[in-house]
């Protein structure tokens, strides 16, 4: 889908059916058409137990799970406010 609609921002779970979240990222941030894409993490791992190899650094923010819809929409605001900066 990203490939086929401009996003201006995706968010990810990391337990997901057939892909995990750690490959789409990887993917999105290895395709030209969609690296630009921030990516927001939204899961019920712990951030030190969901880190893993260098995918940390691909992510622009990381939310867990249960996460109020306002911390969402909070860290949406606050990544577009910056690209648009």
């Amino acid at each position: 889908m990203a490939e086929c609609r401009p996003f201006d921002v995706i968010v990810m779970d990391l337990t997901m059916p057939k892909m995990d979240g750690w490959e789409a990222t990887r993917r999105l941030k290895a395709d030209a058409l969609t690296q630009a894409i921030p990516i927001i993490i939204l899961t019920g791992y712990p951030a030190s137990a969901a880190k893993r190899d260098e995918q940390a650094s691909a992510w622009d923010a990381y939310l867990m799970k249960p996460c109020l819809p306002e911390s969402l929409e909070a860290e949406i605001r606050r990544i577009l406010s910056v690209r648009s900066a």
